[in-house]
């Protein structure tokens, strides 16, 4: 009996060891079915969004910022010392040239002036008195020297001679040091009269007055350098505007080239100029060379003022009807195997000059177009650019130029 259960449960197992087997084999079925259906490739679809050539005007242009300043302002100060007697202007006053815009007080030059008057007289008087006496010394030396050669040397002495010679030369000396001494006083009196003229304080130019710096009663000291009074600008109706541009920019100015600036003061204004004077001297400034450009500008309303900072634009060249692409074309390339491509083109790399038998060949770019749904590389000649859209030629107003892809 007990050898027939032995053999049955050889040939028959249990249903646990069964369940066990089957839970095995569906767990092995499981996985390899998964590592199938992970490695197989999944097919992308790629879309492409794309853009056409579209025709309309381009310009391009040069930003700057710069300052404004009067055509000629001159700062009006005064040479001699003391205290402002009177004042005459006040800031945004219109003056001519020639008139009074301050008075500084007079008395002590004056005081000085009269003293060296006074001087000049008794001098003049003291010259008077030595020509008479420089006459009579002339009659003494004339008359003893006749009566000598007369008398063959017997009388006078020949000492009373020579002491008589002697001092109508001395006489003669006298009135030269005397009208030396006049002239000098006339030389004192002379530039004590400048700086009385000087006193009064005028404009030298017809203008306006910008600036006003002292009051009555404030005391001027020109001892070392002309303090400033006034500073004056001429008409205002015309200014200039001076900005800096950098050597990488400078050969694209020209004299008479259209300007577009904006002030702060009315930020929804254009104001419109253009290129006056390009300086030929150049300025460092952390290691930044530039050059200073003056731009003429009209002011018929007096809206603009000296010192305004100003954000400026150069027109430099500019085309119309002419066929544009955005910048970003010029920046895709497409992906390989989900990639990107190592070395991507975009609109800041080195222009490259296209091979042409004429002499004057224009520069060239690289846009994809797609055709049949299939990026294609196609070289196109580029112009001019505002920094959003360049001039493009070379391509057919329909292609379908790329912009970007999507991959989903």
């Amino acid at each position: 009996m007990k050898e027939e259960d032995e053999v049955l449960r050889v040939v028959n197992p249990s249903k646990k060891i069964g369940r066990y087997l089957i839970l095995i084999l569906m767990l092995v079925a499981v996985g390899v079915g998964g590592y199938f259906v992970f490695q197989t490739p999944k097919k992308e679809k790629i879309t492409y969004i794309t853009t056409q050539p579209v025709r309309g005007d381009i310009t391009n242009k040069i930003s700057a910022t710069g300052t404004l300043y009067p055509l000629n302002e001159v700062q009006v100060g005064s040479q001699v010392s003391g205290m402002i007697d009177k004042l005459y202007v006040d800031s945004n006053d219109l003056v001519k040239k020639g008139q009074i815009l301050a008075k500084i007080d007079d008395q002590k030059i004056l005081q000085e002036l009269e003293r060296n008057k006074a001087q000049l007289k008794s001098a003049q008087a003291r010259l008077l008195s030595l020509q008479s006496a420089l006459k009579d010394k002339k009659w003494q030396f004339e008359r003893l020297e006749k009566l000598y050669k007369q008398s063959g040397g017997k009388y006078p002495s020949f000492a009373d001679v020579q002491n008589a010679q002697v001092a109508y030369e001395m006489a003669k000396a006298e009135i030269l040091s005397q009208e030396a001494n006049i002239d000098e006083i006339q030389t004192r009196i002379q530039s004590v009269q400048i700086d009385y003229d000087n006193t009064i304080i005028t404009s030298p130019i017809d203008g306006v007055v910008l600036v006003r710096s002292i009051d009555v009663g404030q005391t001027v000291a020109a001892s070392f350098s002309a303090p400033e009074l006034f500073k004056v600008a001429q008409d205002l109706k015309e200014m200039k505007l001076v900005i800096k541009i950098s050597e990488s920019d400078i050969g694209r100015i020209l004299v008479g080239q259209e300007v577009e600036f904006s002030v702060d003061a009315y930020p929804n204004r254009t104001f419109y100029a253009f290129v006056d004077k390009i300086n030929f001297g150049s300025s460092v400034t952390e290691n930044i060379v530039s050059y200073e450009v003056t731009i003429l500008v009209k002011n018929p309303d007096l809206l603009l003022r000296p010192g305004m900072s100003a954000t400026t634009n150069i027109k430099v060249a500019e085309a119309k009807d002419v066929l544009l692409l955005p910048v970003s074309a010029f920046y895709f390339s497409p992906r390989e195997g989900g990639e990107e491509l190592k070395q991507k083109k975009n609109f800041f790399t080195p222009i490259v000059r296209k091979k042409k038998k004429q002499p004057q060949a224009k520069d060239s770019r690289e846009v994809w177009i797609l055709s049949h749904q299939v990026p294609k590389k196609e070289r196109i000649e580029v112009g001019i650019s505002d920094g959003k859209n360049i001039q493009v030629e070379g391509i057919s107003p329909s292609a379908e130029v790329i912009l970007e892809e999507k991959r989903l």
